[in-house]
Formats: C-alpha cells, structure tokens, sequence
C-alpha cells in the first residue's frame, strides 16, 4: 500500500501545481494550467517515498518492539516465584528496551515533522506564481470556493476586481520579455501597496490579476477598486535607464444568489471586456445586469457634484419636513433615541462579529404613513395606535433572534441577523403589505394605514453609526416619494425596491 503514496501524489500535484501564464483574447476566460513542473512533482514523489520509508521505518520498531516484550513476558513467567533478582534483571532488559524504542519513535517524529513542513511548502507552491509571489489560478478558485460557501452559509458578500493591462503583447514585442516580466511584478507590488488585510491578491493568467474584496459589496469598495486600476498607469518601470509606463483596464463584480466562482469570473470578465471596448484605462462594474463605468472624482461633472447631496447631511428631510442640519441624523440615532438603549450597541457588535467573518446582517427603520388620509400630527392618539399595530404585526412576524424597539415616538427599528439587504427588503415589504389590508380600529377606522421604511446591510467601511445612517437615509427618501414605499441604501444612494 506505501508503494502507491507518489504515484498518488503525482496525480494530486498535477491538479496543484501551477505552469506559465497564458495570453488570452479580451472577453475570453483564462483557462486552468494544463502542464505541469517535473521538477515540483519529482520533489513531491521523493517526499512522498521519504515518508514512506519512516512508516515502514516505525512500522518495524513497533513490530520488534512488541515482540521484545513478550520474549520478556516469557521470561517472567519462567521465573522461579520468588527469584527477585531474574525479575529486576528481567525488568531492567525491558526498561532499557522502552528506552531504545522511544529514541527511535523521537527520531522518527522529527523526520516525520520535517517532511510534514517540507510537504507543506510544496502544497503552498502549488497555489502560488512564481513570478510574482501572488496566489495564482488554483489558489484563487479556492479562495472564491470558501467565499462563496461564507455568502450561502451567512450571506457574507464579496466583490472581485479583474485587471489586465493594456497592450501587453506589444509591450513585451517591444521592451522584450525581461521588462514583461518586470511589469508584472511591479504591478503586483502596487495591487499588494493598495490592498487591506481583508483583501487578497491573485495572478489569474498572463497578464491578468484579480483582487478579491473580502466581506464587501462591489458598490462599497468602487473607489479603492478604480484607485488600484490609477496607481498602475501612475507606476514608472525602468528599463535599461528609462521610465516606461503601463494601464490597465478592469472590471467589478460581486457575489450573487446562485452564483459559483465561474460566474463570478465570468460577470468580471465582461465588465472587463467592457472598459476595454471604451478604449481601454478605465474600469467598469457589473451592477443591475448592466456594466457601469466607474468614474474618478476628478471625472465627476462639476454641476453634477455641486447639486448632489451630503452623504449623510439631507437638505431637507421628508421624515421631518424641515431643513436638516448635518448632526441631525446623529441625534436622532443616538442611542437614547431607541425604547431598547441597547439596540445600537447590538448593532455595533453585530458590525464586531461581522468584520471577524462573522455573519452579515441588515437595519431596518420604519415609521407609519397614511397615503390616503395625510399625516396627522405626531402627537396624535391616531398615530400612537398606528404604532402599536405596526409593533404587533412585526413582532408576529420576525424570527427569535430579530431584534425589535420602538424608535423616537412614531418609530421602529430592526435588526436581522445574517439577512442581505434584500432579504431584509422583503421582509419590510411583506410587513407594509400586511398593514395596509388592516382596517383601523374606530374612531379612527376609514383611515388607510401603511408605512415607509428604510433598509441598510452592513459594508464595508462601515461602523454602527453607518450603518443606521444610510437605513436613515433610505427610510429619509421612502417618505419623499410619498409614503408606503420602502427603499434600501445599496452603499452609494437610496434606491427604492
């Protein structure tokens, strides 16, 4: 059976064992490396054989071992009873035979400890580019597999970036394949500069790289993705005393329900191929099944800029209807704001658990509406028991571990452990839905009761306070547009669902 360990490991290593890169046409999928290094499986098939020969090593002190002790055993029992000293000789002869066999079980955990590290590095190779220092194809599909099995498990997201620099062929026609190479590994020095302790870096394919943003939606990292696509183009190569220069174009794309890491790759692609089409030097994103470029702030138009409003300082809210000072939003998310004081501190920890790997999870703050009858005054009795309903009705339909409080005087607030934003979205829906075929107890019946909300998950870069800012927000445009809507904030603005 030990025979069959290296040709067992050469099999292994063939699937693990990266080869070159491979140049590929835009818009085509870099494919799985077909070869493979002799070199890296004959010192895995020697480390193997290695192993081989300490268990059959051990596998023969244990054997010679245990038939010492029973010739011992045979000695013992023909011993005359009372002949202490044949059985302290006896003992002794088995005491020193222990201590053979024990140094030589000790030596043969170190070899085995050695060849174990040894093995170790070799599997780390196999998942590793050699030029760059970066994980390579097969080290990035396991990378996506464990991504992908967080966002099913817990509804962990994480968006990928694919680069490809632009011109590549002919940069290396030109310069030659030593300056090729050169560029390949000062731009993996520049992704690795850019990247977070989250993030992780991969050699796809030739000239293609891919960075994957751990616990990150693709509208949440757009900026820092397109800043590692600038810094390339803004990296001078010296070659032969001159300062040459790269760019590169890219793609964004995020985790999905149903995805694999295939169509994951894939939407990448095309976002890809779609800043290639727009002459390249630019980056894209995959968002609503259409491609987006994404634009530097120095590219944002100035009237756009100058009519667009603070990211978390309204100008006027509708929840209010009065202007809205840029602490306004603090103050009424404070934590004294909430009937459970707790609630933003479970918020917070939620944010902890989620920044260590933990699940994601979701805010929604709601408040009632009445579309068909106006908004009576807050400090209205019909409000009050409009309230009371909406808290009935949540409650009966949130699970155990959601968390419910009232919020301000006419408010409610959620918290939806492990719910992506849509989900949260829905629940908030089906809620609204529910209210609305409710009739109001007299004397306030003939009046229609409904509710605006506002929904928000966690992102990255995000902190409690965040994260109830951008549900404020959400819930902020759900009352502009007229009351029984519920939008959600998707980490750049309010959309509605």
């Amino acid at each position: 059976m030990l025979g069959t360990i290296p040709r067992k490991l050469a099999n292994w290593i063939g699937w693990n064992v990266p080869s070159g890169g491979s140049g590929k046409p835009a818009g085509e999928l870099a494919a799985p490396p077909a070869s493979l290094s002799s070199h890296d499986v004959g010192t895995a098939v020697e480390l193997f054989s290695r192993l081989a020969e300490i268990t059959t090593t051990v596998t023969n002190e244990v054997q010679q071992h245990h038939g010492n002790i029973q010739s011992v055993n045979d000695e013992l029992s023909s011993i005359q009873q009372g002949d202490a000293s044949a059985v302290a000789a006896a003992v002794c002869k088995l005491l020193v035979m222990n201590q053979r066999t024990q140094q030589r079980l000790a030596h043969a955990e170190l070899r085995l400890q050695a060849q174990q590290r040894q093995l170790k590095d070799v599997a780390s190779a196999a998942k590793t580019d050699p030029l760059t220092g970066l994980a390579n194809r097969r080290g990035l599909d396991e990378d996506l597999a464990n991504s992908l099995a967080k966002f099913v498990q817990r509804g962990r997201p994480t968006a990928i970036l694919m680069l490809d620099i632009d011109h590549f062929k002919q940069f290396n026609d030109q310069h030659g394949h030593i300056v090729g190479d050169q560029a390949l590994k000062q731009l993996a020095d520049v992704l690795l500069a850019q990247a977070r302790d989250s993030d992780s870096v991969a050699r796809f394919g030739g000239e293609e790289f891919v960075v994957v943003f751990h616990g990150a939606k693709a509208a949440a990292v757009l900026e820092r993705a397109e800043n590692m696509r600038w810094e390339i183009g803004q990296t001078s190569i010296l070659a032969n005393g001159t300062a040459l220069k790269i760019t590169a174009s890219a793609g964004l794309a995020e985790l999905q329900p149903g995805d694999t890491p295939e169509k994951l790759l894939k939407r990448a692609d095309e976002a890809l191929y779609a800043a290639k089409l727009d002459g390249r030097d630019c980056c894209y994103w995959h968002a609503d099944d259409r491609h987006q470029r994404v634009s530097r702030p120095s590219e944002e138009p100035q009237a756009a800029a100058a009519s667009a409003p603070a990211p978390y300082a309204g100008e006027k809210s509708s929840i209010t209807g009065t202007a809205t000072p840029p602490k306004y939003q603090s103050v009424e998310l404070a934590a004294d704001q909430f009937a459970d004081s707790s609630f933003v501190g479970q918020v917070a920890r939620r944010v902890a658990e989620w920044r260590r790997g933990g699940a994601t999870f979701s805010v929604v703050l709601l408040r009632v509406s009445f579309p068909a009858g106006g908004q009576p005054d807050q400090s209205d009795e019909t409000r009050r028991t409009a309230l009371r309903i909406v808290h009935q009705f949540a409650r009966a339909s949130l699970r155990d571990m959601d968390l419910l409080t009232r919020w301000k005087e006419d408010g409610l607030a959620i918290l939806l452990p492990g719910s992506l934003v849509t989900d949260a979205a829905a629940v908030a829906n089906r809620l609204r839905l529910s209210i609305e075929k409710h009739d109001m107890p007299a004397p306030h019946d003939g009046l229609q009761l409904s509710l605006c909300a506002g929904v928000a998950e966690v992102i990255e870069g995000n902190d409690a306070q965040r994260v109830l800012r951008r549900a404020w927000m959400a819930l902020d445009s759900a009352a502009e547009a007229g009351g029984g809507k519920v939008f959600l904030h998707d980490g750049l603005r309010p959309a509605t669902v």
